[in-house]
């Protein structure tokens, strides 16, 4: 019951934090707050990834909560001792496979992940080995990648740039004129 409850808690604070970035679209110039924005630009990727692997967590944990289920509800008896102690070896042959396994799932969801993944020396020489393995998988498991949207601040940092490291040969207060009231 709780881990439904803490589902349509961390659904409704992310439509919560998209209709803020709605009207942090709509905003004024005085009313906008550009670290805000960021920060709720943030929240939402974040948010996003982990909606992505919520499910397949639910599903590897299973079999570890099966396993746990099976050891603490038996009855201590010794005819289900066999039972008990193959329950916690298989629970203990679960959870490695689990990391690794929630591992490769992460890094074949997440472009994000990927990149951070591939600047480790081991991890790029490993990828370089089975780097077909993985993209197969990835091609299965990925939708087609969403066209890059242009950044809200990236005309004005051009522009500033342009401005900044432009060749002058003229004044710009030529083209001012000055107004008589």
């Amino acid at each position: 019951m709780m881990a439904f409850a803490g589902a349509i808690m961390f659904q409704y604070i992310l439509t919560l934090n998209i209709i803020y970035k709605r009207k942090l679209q709509k905003m004024t110039r005085t009313d906008y707050c550009l670290s805000r924005s960021y920060q709720i630009k943030e929240n939402i990727k974040v948010m996003q990834m982990l909606r992505k692997l919520a499910f397949p967590t639910i599903l590897f944990n299973l079999p570890a909560f099966a396993f746990i289920s099976i050891h603490t509800y038996l009855p201590d008896e010794e005819r289900f001792n066999v039972v008990r102690n193959v329950a916690v070896a298989l629970f203990d042959l679960w959870i490695p496979f689990y990391g690794v396994s929630f591992g490769l799932l992460m890094y074949n969801i997440e472009p994000k992940f990927q990149e951070s993944v591939r600047r480790w020396r081991v991890a790029a020489l490993f990828l370089e080995r089975f780097g077909d393995v993985t993209g197969r998988f990835r091609k299965i498991t990925t939708k087609s990648p969403t066209p890059q949207q242009p950044n809200e601040t990236d005309i004005y940092f051009s522009m500033l740039s342009r401005d900044l490291h432009a060749d002058r040969k003229h004044s710009n207060m030529s083209a001012l004129s000055i107004i008589e009231v």
